[in-house]
Protein backbone atom coordinates (compact mmCIF):
# COMPACT_ATOMS: atom_id res chain seq x y z
CA UNK A 1 0.00 0.00 0.00
CA UNK A 2 2.76 2.43 0.98
CA UNK A 3 4.71 1.77 -2.22
CA UNK A 4 1.53 2.23 -4.27
CA UNK A 5 0.78 5.59 -2.64
CA UNK A 6 4.39 6.70 -3.11
CA UNK A 7 4.23 5.85 -6.82
CA UNK A 8 0.91 7.62 -7.22
CA UNK A 9 2.39 10.77 -5.67
CA UNK A 10 4.66 10.92 -8.70
CA UNK A 11 1.65 10.91 -11.07
CA UNK A 12 -0.39 13.44 -9.12
CA UNK A 13 -1.43 16.25 -11.47
CA UNK A 14 -1.80 19.32 -9.18
CA UNK A 15 1.33 21.29 -8.31
CA UNK A 16 1.11 20.23 -4.67
CA UNK A 17 0.19 16.99 -2.93
CA UNK A 18 -0.09 18.14 0.68
CA UNK A 19 -1.94 21.17 2.02
CA UNK A 20 -2.93 21.81 5.63
CA UNK A 21 -5.33 24.48 4.48
CA UNK A 22 -4.32 26.84 7.27
CA UNK A 23 -3.83 29.82 4.97
CA UNK A 24 -5.90 31.15 2.02
CA UNK A 25 -4.87 30.04 -1.44
CA UNK A 26 -2.37 32.45 -2.93
CA UNK A 27 -1.27 33.06 -6.54
CA UNK A 28 1.63 30.91 -7.66
CA UNK A 29 4.94 32.64 -7.09
CA UNK A 30 8.64 31.95 -7.29
CA UNK A 31 9.65 29.43 -4.64
CA UNK A 32 13.02 29.39 -2.93
CA UNK A 33 14.58 25.93 -3.45
CA UNK A 34 13.83 23.70 -0.48
CA UNK A 35 11.03 25.87 0.92
CA UNK A 36 7.30 25.31 0.21
CA UNK A 37 5.27 28.13 -1.39
CA UNK A 38 3.63 28.38 2.02
CA UNK A 39 4.60 26.40 5.10
CA UNK A 40 1.37 24.41 4.77
CA UNK A 41 1.95 23.19 1.21
CA UNK A 42 4.35 20.69 -0.32
CA UNK A 43 4.81 20.85 -4.12
CA UNK A 44 4.85 17.57 -5.99
CA UNK A 45 8.48 18.20 -6.98
CA UNK A 46 9.55 17.99 -3.33
CA UNK A 47 7.96 14.56 -2.94
CA UNK A 48 10.22 13.34 -5.76
CA UNK A 49 13.16 13.71 -3.35
CA UNK A 50 11.76 10.67 -1.49
CA UNK A 51 13.17 8.46 -4.25
CA UNK A 52 16.09 6.21 -3.37
CA UNK A 53 19.42 8.03 -3.48
CA UNK A 54 17.93 11.51 -3.15
CA UNK A 55 18.52 13.91 -0.26
CA UNK A 56 15.06 14.61 1.16
CA UNK A 57 13.74 18.15 0.72
CA UNK A 58 13.14 20.14 3.90
CA UNK A 59 9.54 20.77 2.80
CA UNK A 60 8.75 17.06 3.18
CA UNK A 61 10.36 16.90 6.63
CA UNK A 62 8.42 20.01 7.66
CA UNK A 63 5.16 18.44 6.47
CA UNK A 64 5.87 15.24 8.42
CA UNK A 65 6.58 17.19 11.60
CA UNK A 66 3.23 18.96 11.20
CA UNK A 67 1.44 15.64 10.68
CA UNK A 68 3.05 14.11 13.80
CA UNK A 69 2.37 17.15 15.97
CA UNK A 70 -1.31 16.89 15.02
CA UNK A 71 -1.58 13.16 15.69
CA UNK A 72 -4.27 12.43 18.34
CA UNK A 73 -2.01 10.16 20.43
CA UNK A 74 -0.65 10.89 23.95
CA UNK A 75 2.99 11.04 22.84
CA UNK A 76 2.45 14.16 20.73
CA UNK A 77 -0.50 15.58 22.62
CA UNK A 78 1.11 15.56 26.07
CA UNK A 79 4.85 14.86 26.01
CA UNK A 80 6.69 15.55 22.75
CA UNK A 81 6.63 18.69 20.62
CA UNK A 82 8.60 18.92 17.37
CA UNK A 83 9.88 22.37 16.45
CA UNK A 84 9.44 23.29 12.77
CA UNK A 85 12.57 21.83 11.11
CA UNK A 86 13.52 25.05 9.33
CA UNK A 87 13.05 27.32 12.38
CA UNK A 88 16.46 26.85 14.00
CA UNK A 89 18.15 26.00 10.69
CA UNK A 90 17.28 29.43 9.27
CA UNK A 91 18.85 31.33 12.17
CA UNK A 92 21.91 29.08 12.48
CA UNK A 93 22.52 29.23 8.73
CA UNK A 94 22.27 33.03 8.77
CA UNK A 95 25.02 33.53 11.36
CA UNK A 96 27.04 30.43 10.42
CA UNK A 97 29.84 30.21 13.02
CA UNK A 98 29.62 33.79 14.29
CA UNK A 99 26.99 33.27 17.00
CA UNK A 100 28.11 35.99 19.39
CA UNK A 101 27.04 39.62 18.94
CA UNK A 102 30.39 41.33 19.43
CA UNK A 103 28.74 44.63 20.33
CA UNK A 104 27.01 43.16 23.39
CA UNK A 105 29.15 40.03 23.87
CA UNK A 106 25.90 38.06 24.05
CA UNK A 107 24.41 35.34 21.87
CA UNK A 108 22.49 36.73 18.90
CA UNK A 109 18.80 37.28 19.62
CA UNK A 110 16.07 35.43 17.76
CA UNK A 111 13.90 38.57 17.68
CA UNK A 112 14.96 39.79 14.19
CA UNK A 113 13.62 36.51 12.79
CA UNK A 114 10.22 36.61 14.53
CA UNK A 115 8.41 37.33 11.25
CA UNK A 116 10.03 34.39 9.45
CA UNK A 117 7.34 31.98 8.24
CA UNK A 118 8.99 28.97 9.88
CA UNK A 119 9.42 30.62 13.28
CA UNK A 120 5.82 31.81 13.10
CA UNK A 121 4.80 28.13 12.93
CA UNK A 122 6.12 27.47 16.44
CA UNK A 123 3.29 26.44 18.76
CA UNK A 124 4.05 28.39 21.95
CA UNK A 125 1.39 26.51 23.91
CA UNK A 126 2.95 23.09 23.20
CA UNK A 127 6.43 24.51 23.67
CA UNK A 128 5.32 25.61 27.15
CA UNK A 129 3.36 22.50 28.19
CA UNK A 130 5.31 19.60 26.63
CA UNK A 131 8.41 18.42 28.47
CA UNK A 132 10.37 17.01 25.53
CA UNK A 133 11.31 19.31 22.67
CA UNK A 134 12.58 17.75 19.43
CA UNK A 135 14.49 20.20 17.27
CA UNK A 136 15.57 18.97 13.80
CA UNK A 137 18.34 21.03 12.23
CA UNK A 138 19.75 21.24 8.71
CA UNK A 139 23.24 22.67 8.36
CA UNK A 140 25.79 22.23 5.58
CA UNK A 141 23.52 19.69 3.80
CA UNK A 142 23.25 17.43 6.86
CA UNK A 143 20.29 16.77 9.16
CA UNK A 144 20.47 15.92 12.84
CA UNK A 145 18.17 16.43 15.82
CA UNK A 146 18.37 17.97 19.29
CA UNK A 147 16.26 16.71 22.18
CA UNK A 148 15.65 18.87 25.25
CA UNK A 149 14.35 17.38 28.49
CA UNK A 150 13.04 20.51 30.24
CA UNK A 151 12.55 18.87 33.65
CA UNK A 152 16.05 17.45 33.90
CA UNK A 153 17.65 20.18 31.76
CA UNK A 154 19.34 17.55 29.60
CA UNK A 155 20.27 18.51 26.05
CA UNK A 156 20.98 15.64 23.65
CA UNK A 157 22.34 15.46 20.11
CA UNK A 158 21.03 12.64 17.90
CA UNK A 159 23.17 12.36 14.79
CA UNK A 160 23.36 9.61 12.17
CA UNK A 161 26.98 10.62 11.64
CA UNK A 162 28.07 10.30 15.27
CA UNK A 163 31.04 12.29 16.47
CA UNK A 164 33.26 11.10 19.30
CA UNK A 165 34.88 14.50 19.49
CA UNK A 166 32.90 17.23 17.70
CA UNK A 167 35.10 19.98 16.30
CA UNK A 168 34.99 23.69 17.20
CA UNK A 169 32.38 24.51 14.51
CA UNK A 170 29.91 21.87 15.66
CA UNK A 171 30.47 22.74 19.32
CA UNK A 172 29.56 26.36 18.57
CA UNK A 173 26.44 25.27 16.67
CA UNK A 174 25.32 23.07 19.58
CA UNK A 175 25.74 25.94 22.04
CA UNK A 176 23.90 28.38 19.77
CA UNK A 177 21.05 25.93 19.16
CA UNK A 178 20.52 25.36 22.88
CA UNK A 179 20.43 29.12 23.48
CA UNK A 180 17.91 29.62 20.65
CA UNK A 181 15.61 26.94 22.09
CA UNK A 182 15.82 28.64 25.48
CA UNK A 183 14.93 31.97 23.83
CA UNK A 184 11.85 30.33 22.26
CA UNK A 185 10.84 28.91 25.66
CA UNK A 186 11.11 32.35 27.27
CA UNK A 187 9.08 33.84 24.41
CA UNK A 188 6.39 31.23 25.14
CA UNK A 189 6.26 32.31 28.79
CA UNK A 190 8.48 29.57 30.24
CA UNK A 191 11.10 30.51 32.82
CA UNK A 192 14.62 30.53 31.39
CA UNK A 193 16.43 27.23 31.89
CA UNK A 194 19.78 29.00 31.66
CA UNK A 195 21.18 30.56 34.81
CA UNK A 196 21.46 34.33 34.96
CA UNK A 197 24.65 36.12 35.86
CA UNK A 198 25.49 36.73 39.53
CA UNK A 199 28.37 38.42 41.32
CA UNK A 200 30.23 35.12 41.45
CA UNK A 201 29.11 33.55 38.19
CA UNK A 202 28.83 34.72 34.58
CA UNK A 203 25.63 34.26 32.62
CA UNK A 204 25.02 30.72 31.41
CA UNK A 205 24.77 30.97 27.61
CA UNK A 206 24.10 27.34 26.70
CA UNK A 207 23.69 23.76 27.91
CA UNK A 208 26.30 21.08 27.55
CA UNK A 209 25.36 18.84 24.61
CA UNK A 210 25.37 15.09 25.21
CA UNK A 211 25.87 12.95 22.11
CA UNK A 212 23.68 9.84 22.10
CA UNK A 213 25.41 6.74 20.78
CA UNK A 214 23.37 5.52 17.84
CA UNK A 215 23.84 3.54 14.62
CA UNK A 216 25.46 5.44 11.75
CA UNK A 217 23.63 5.94 8.45
CA UNK A 218 24.73 3.40 5.80
CA UNK A 219 24.94 5.92 2.95
CA UNK A 220 25.46 9.62 2.19
CA UNK A 221 21.83 10.65 1.58
CA UNK A 222 19.53 9.29 4.32
CA UNK A 223 20.18 11.70 7.19
CA UNK A 224 16.73 13.25 6.60
CA UNK A 225 15.09 9.80 6.75
CA UNK A 226 16.80 9.12 10.08
CA UNK A 227 15.53 12.41 11.49
CA UNK A 228 11.93 11.72 10.40
CA UNK A 229 11.95 8.25 11.98
CA UNK A 230 13.46 9.67 15.17
CA UNK A 231 10.69 12.28 15.28
CA UNK A 232 8.15 9.47 14.99
CA UNK A 233 9.50 6.79 17.31
CA UNK A 234 12.40 7.97 19.50
CA UNK A 235 11.65 7.54 23.22
CA UNK A 236 13.22 10.53 25.01
CA UNK A 237 12.85 8.89 28.43
CA UNK A 238 15.48 6.31 27.41
CA UNK A 239 18.13 8.75 26.24
CA UNK A 240 21.48 8.61 27.96
CA UNK A 241 24.63 10.32 26.79
CA UNK A 242 26.76 7.46 28.11
CA UNK A 243 24.93 4.45 26.69
CA UNK A 244 23.97 3.39 23.18
CA UNK A 245 20.31 3.95 22.31
CA UNK A 246 18.67 0.60 21.72
CA UNK A 247 17.41 0.67 18.14
CA UNK A 248 17.91 -1.61 15.15
CA UNK A 249 20.62 -0.97 12.57
CA UNK A 250 18.78 0.39 9.51
CA UNK A 251 19.95 -0.68 6.05
CA UNK A 252 19.47 1.36 2.87
CA UNK A 253 16.65 -1.02 1.87
CA UNK A 254 14.92 -0.53 5.23
CA UNK A 255 15.30 3.23 4.96
CA UNK A 256 13.61 3.17 1.53
CA UNK A 257 10.69 1.32 3.12
CA UNK A 258 10.54 4.14 5.67
CA UNK A 259 10.47 6.70 2.86
CA UNK A 260 7.49 4.95 1.25
CA UNK A 261 5.72 4.69 4.59
CA UNK A 262 6.30 8.35 5.45
CA UNK A 263 5.11 9.72 2.11
CA UNK A 264 1.89 7.70 2.39
CA UNK A 265 1.35 8.96 5.96
CA UNK A 266 1.78 12.55 4.81
CA UNK A 267 -0.53 12.28 1.81
CA UNK A 268 -3.20 10.25 3.64
CA UNK A 269 -3.02 12.29 6.82
CA UNK A 270 -6.24 13.78 8.16
CA UNK A 271 -4.32 17.06 8.22
CA UNK A 272 -4.05 17.04 4.43
CA UNK A 273 -6.73 19.34 3.07
CA UNK A 274 -6.42 17.85 -0.42
CA UNK A 275 -7.36 14.38 0.84
CA UNK A 276 -10.49 15.81 2.47
CA UNK A 277 -11.43 17.48 -0.83
CA UNK A 278 -10.88 14.24 -2.77
CA UNK A 279 -13.08 12.26 -0.36
CA UNK A 280 -15.80 14.88 -0.48
CA UNK A 281 -15.66 14.86 -4.29
CA UNK A 282 -15.88 11.07 -4.41
CA UNK A 283 -18.92 11.07 -2.13
CA UNK A 284 -20.74 13.34 -4.59
CA UNK A 285 -20.44 10.75 -7.36
CA UNK A 286 -23.63 8.66 -7.37
CA UNK A 287 -25.33 6.39 -9.86
CA UNK A 288 -29.03 7.23 -9.96
CA UNK A 289 -30.30 4.64 -12.46
CA UNK A 290 -28.27 1.43 -12.28
CA UNK A 291 -28.83 -0.93 -15.21
CA UNK A 292 -29.66 -4.60 -14.91
CA UNK A 293 -26.04 -5.37 -15.67
CA UNK A 294 -24.85 -3.24 -12.79
CA UNK A 295 -27.33 -4.88 -10.44
CA UNK A 296 -26.30 -8.40 -11.39
CA UNK A 297 -23.74 -10.07 -9.10
CA UNK A 298 -22.44 -12.03 -12.11
CA UNK A 299 -21.49 -9.05 -14.25
CA UNK A 300 -18.04 -7.46 -14.27
CA UNK A 301 -18.59 -3.72 -14.53
CA UNK A 302 -16.59 -1.96 -17.26
CA UNK A 303 -15.59 1.66 -17.61
CA UNK A 304 -17.87 2.01 -20.64
CA UNK A 305 -20.81 0.80 -18.58
CA UNK A 306 -20.12 3.38 -15.89
CA UNK A 307 -19.80 6.19 -18.46
CA UNK A 308 -23.46 5.78 -19.33
CA UNK A 309 -24.39 7.41 -16.04
CA UNK A 310 -22.12 10.50 -16.26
Amino acid sequence: MAAFVASKAEEYEPSKAFDLGLTPEEPENIVTPGVPATVNEVPRSQFRTMRLGKEIDSGVITAYSLVLNNEPIPRFQKDVYILPPRALSKVIGHFKEDFIDHKTNKVHSIEPFESDEHLSMVNDYKLFTHNYIFAPVLYSNHWWMYVLDKDKKNFFVIDSRPKENPGPERTKINKFASNLINQLLVRAGFNSLLKKATKNRPEQKSWSAKYVKIHEQPNSFDCGTFVMKWMEMLDPTKLDGNEKYDIEDWTTEKLQEFRNQIISEIILSKSNKLIKEAIQGAMRITIHKPSAALQSPYTQVTTEELKKFN
